[in-house]
């Protein structure tokens, strides 16, 4: 039995992404949050 890889990988992209851009979003908030937390 073969598995079709190009399917896995395809499915696996389309499931890390989504995760990768959401997580680029909410470090960018967290970091402004934690220097703004800081500097007072």
């Amino acid at each position: 039995m073969s598995t079709a890889w190009h399917y896995v990988f395809a499915a696996s992209i389309v499931s890390i992404v989504p995760v990768v851009i959401l997580f680029a979003l909410v470090e960018k908030r967290l970091a402004a949050g934690l220097t703004a937390g800081a500097v007072k």
